[in-house]
């Protein structure tokens, strides 16, 4: 690629000058000037189109200026089965797709059920004036957790590339008098915390702290309705 980009500055560059010696003798004979005033009106014209042409060349060829924002969109879906008399089984397939122009590692990503049905309206109310309060600053009514799974990821072994679809499913068992349940799934750029084994508490890495200044969450939230025909599914998107 390099050679590539060399060859074509250098047949540019060569182009542009004889195209300016051109241009000079040219101007001075159409319009009976001097060289020097005809050299000094093609300079500054040349400037300004070589400034353009190279602008355009940056942003197409070399893209200079593209935007290295990782941008992470997840499509969810969840279906469910009955099975037995007392559970249902939850399936849920998240699809991250890489809609930057830059690779995204991801180091952990969390998966949660939580209840929304059945509870009493004095349940629901008291959920819904915590939430309203914002005390927290939570983004979301904390609905009863029912169940979570946590994943972790070694450096390098989950990377999305520009462009690129991974697909992570998980599964739940939850029990059959559940009727709505609001799915939740987030992931995350973020270096998992270091223990120490001795007394179990977070090692003080300079290095990890640093990590953690360039954490960056995508989440996915998808209401499902527990249906008793047996097989429903729910699809949920969200984009960043």
């Amino acid at each position: 690629m390099n050679d590539s980009i060399s060859k074509s500055m250098l047949w540019f560059s060569v182009l542009f000058v004889l195209s300016s010696v051109g241009s000079v003798f040219a101007l001075s004979w159409l319009l009976d000037i001097k060289l020097v005033a005809a050299a000094t009106f093609v300079q500054a014209l040349y400037t300004v189109t070589a400034i353009a042409i190279g602008g355009v060349f940056a942003w197409v060829k070399l893209q200079i200026f593209r935007d290295f924002d990782p941008h992470l969109t997840i499509n969810q879906s969840v279906s469910h089965r009955r099975i037995g008399t007392k559970y249902v089984h939850l399936a849920v397939t998240a699809e991250l797709k890489n809609s930057s122009k830059v690779s995204i590692e991801i180091r952990q990503a969390l998966y949660r059920i939580q209840q929304i049905s059945p509870l009493s309206d004095e349940e629901v109310e008291a959920l819904y004036h915590e939430y309203s309060l914002g005390q927290d600053n939570e983004n979301y009514i904390l609905w009863p957790t029912y169940s979570e799974i946590n994943n972790t990821w070694s450096s390098g072994s989950f990377v999305v590339e520009p462009g690129e679809i991974e697909t992570e499913v998980y599964e739940f068992i939850v029990p059959n008098e559940l009727e709505r349940v609001l799915v939740y799934s987030s992931f995350t750029d973020d270096e998992p915390p270091q223990y120490d084994i001795a007394d179990d508490q977070a090692v003080d890495d300079e290095e990890f702290a640093d990590d953690n200044e360039f954490e960056r969450v995508w989440e996915a939230t998808t209401v499902h309705d527990i249906k008793p025909e047996g097989l429903e599914e729910s699809v949920g998107k969200v984009g960043s």
